[in-house]
C-alpha cells in the first residue's frame, strides 16, 4: 500500500505502525462532513478512526525552559494537561457525531514523554491535596476542568500516546465514559500497553490492562 507523500514526519511514521501491525488506512476520508486522518482497516473491516496530533509544551512552558537553562529562574510551570484538552478538544471536533466505530487521538509527544498524571488531570479535573499536620495528606480531589465526563467528549474512545522508538510503540488510555469501546487488541504491538481508568475514594487512576 502507498504510504501518504504529503504526511507529516510523525504520519509517516504512524502509517509504519500500521502497516506492522497489518493493518490498512484511509488518510482523510470524509465522513460525515468531518475529515479525520485516518481510517483503519483489517482487510475490508473497519477496526476504528484516529486523530493524529504532534504534541508539545506550550510557548510560556518553552520559554520558562529556556530561561531555566540560563539559571534565570528555578522553577517550571508545566502546563501539559491544558495542552493535553487542547488536542483533545481539536481531536473531537475531526471525529463524526454518530459513529458506528471507536475513534482514537494518537499524541505524539516532541521530547519528554507525557507523565500520567497530566493525563489524569486533563481528562478527570486536577486533582487538589488537603494537607494537615506535619504535611500529611488529609484528602484528594479532582477540581474543576475535566475533559471527559458521562456528558462530555464521548466520541473520544481514548488517547494513545505513540512513542517514536524502534519499533514505534502505543501507550492507550481508555476513556471510562466513551460511546464506543477501544478494544485493546487492536493496537497490539509487541511493545503497547493499554490503560483503564477506575475511580477510587474520590480519585482517578490508571491500571495496566493484561
Amino acid at each position: 500500500m502507498k504510504i501518504n507523500d504529503g504526511s507529516k514526519l510523525i504520519e509517516k511514521d504512524f502509517e509504519r505502525y500500521l502497516l506492522n501491525l497489518g493493518y490498512t488506512f484511509k488518510y482523510e476520508q470524509e465522513v460525515q462532513g468531518k475529515f479525520p486522518d485516518y481510517h483503519v482497516y483489517a482487510g475490508e473491516k473497519l477496526l476504528c478512526i484516529c486523530e493524529v496530533k504532534y504534541f508539545e509544551e506550550s510557548e510560556k512552558t518553552k520559554q520558562q525552559m529556556r530561561e531555566c537553562l540560563g539559571n534565570e529562574i528555578d522553577f517550571i510551570q508545566y502546563e501539559s494537561h491544558k495542552r493535553i484538552k487542547e488536542k483533545i478538544n481539536q481531536a473531537e471536533a475531526q471525529f463524526p457525531r454518530k459513529c458506528a466505530h471507536p475513534c482514537v487521538l494518537v499524541l505524539s509527544p516532541c521530547c519528554e514523554p507525557v507523565d500520567e498524571d497530566d493525563i489524569i488531570n486533563a481528562f478527570f479535573g486536577e486533582i487538589y491535596y488537603s494537607v494537615g499536620m506535619a504535611d500529611k495528606i488529609l484528602r484528594h480531589h479532582h477540581h474543576k476542568g475535566a475533559k471527559l465526563r458521562r456528558d462530555l467528549c464521548t466520541r473520544v474512545s481514548a488517547l494513545s500516546i505513540f512513542e517514536l522508538v524502534e519499533p514505534p510503540q502505543t501507550k492507550t488510555y481508555h476513556n471510562p465514559f466513551a460511546i464506543r469501546k477501544f478494544r485493546k487488541e487492536i493496537f497490539n504491538g509487541k511493545n503497547d500497553k493499554h490503560f483503564e481508568a477506575q475511580f477510587q475514594n474520590g480519585v482517578w487512576s490508571f491500571s495496566e490492562v493484561l
